[in-house]
């Protein structure tokens, strides 16, 4: 459902897509994004977004948990990874508490890495950036 100069309408089919596509476009472009370094270091590993509980078996060792926001469910998955992206959170979130606990590079405050990345990307997380270094 959207809202626009016609009012509220209910968009499906092709034209649903193309506005999905034009919406996610600037997003895919991107090849960086930055935040505020929770825990400092630099670390190369790849993507793996986690937007539910139903995620976390997607982390394996050496992963880079990419998030809206790190929960305490969380965290036995946050042991496999090598770092760590929200797009939330302030400097003393639960992810800048574990990252400070596990020594693991953090970086928080993104704003959009859960849209500008996707599983499978590999990144390097390095002084409050995140690169894309293959997709």
């Amino acid at each position: 459902m959207i809202s626009d100069e016609k009012g509220f309408r209910v968009i499906t089919g092709k034209e649903n897509e193309e506005l999905i596509e034009q919406y996610f476009a600037s997003y895919k472009m991107r090849e960086h994004v930055e935040g505020k370094i929770a825990y400092k270091g630099t670390v190369i590993g790849t993507v793996k977004i986690i937007l539910s509980q139903e995620d976390i078996h997607k982390i394996n060792k050496g992963d880079i948990f990419v998030t809206n926001m790190t929960t305490s469910n969380m965290t036995v998955a946050m042991r496999k990874a090598a770092g760590f992206v929200t797009d939330e959170g302030g400097i003393t979130c639960h992810a800048c508490i574990i990252a400070r606990e596990m020594k693991k590079p953090c970086i928080i405050g993104t704003q959009d890495a859960t849209k500008v990345f996707k599983d499978g990307d590999l990144v390097k997380l390095d002084n409050g950036k995140i690169s894309l270094i293959e997709r």
